[in-house]
Order: C-alpha cells, then structure tokens, then sequence
C-alpha cells in the first residue's frame, strides 16, 4: 500500500530567539500543533500566559431565511516565545 501525502500549512508563526521555559510552547515545548489553525481578535490580556479571543460567526436562521451575529470567546495559551501581541489584533492560534 502507497504512504499518504502529508499536507502542511504555514502559518509564518516564528519564535523569538531566547531563554525561556514553557512545556506549553509549541516550538521549545512538548504539544504538537495538530488540526485547525483559527484566527480571532484578541479581547483580554489580563491573565499570565492567557488571552481571550473572540470568534465572530454567522448562524443561519431558518424561519426568516437570514443570519444573525454571533460570537465566541475562547481562552487560548500565549506563550513566551511569541511577539508581542495587543489588544484588538487579530491572531493566528492553535
């Protein structure tokens, strides 16, 4: 049986050169970045190593055959190794 192709994505994400530690890092650490790669707008940076990201989306509504808005936030990991990242930025995560 042929092997599969594997398929990657870039996701023009670098580390910063450094001395740190975190086993969360996806580039010095021990996870793996695996499955979908989602994009959101930073809300929050009031935790250590935490953002909030919020994730807008539309939700379709059968009855009057519109969209209406919605929005989910998410705490995601940022670790050390990233640059620095603002209020209202839109990021890249895993």
């Amino acid at each position: 049986m042929p092997k599969m192709q594997q398929f990657f994505m870039d996701i023009s994400v670098q580390a910063i050169e450094g001395s740190y530690i975190d086993k969360k890092c996806p580039f010095t650490g021990n996870v793996s970045i695996r499955g979908r790669i989602l994009t959101g707008v930073v809300q929050k940076m009031k935790m250590q190593r935490t953002i909030v990201i919020r994730r807008d989306y539309l939700h379709y509504i059968r009855k009057y055959n519109r969209f209406e808005k919605r929005h989910r936030n998410m705490s995601v990991h940022l670790s050390p190794c990233f640059r620095l990242v603002y209020y209202r930025q839109n990021l890249f995560f895993f």
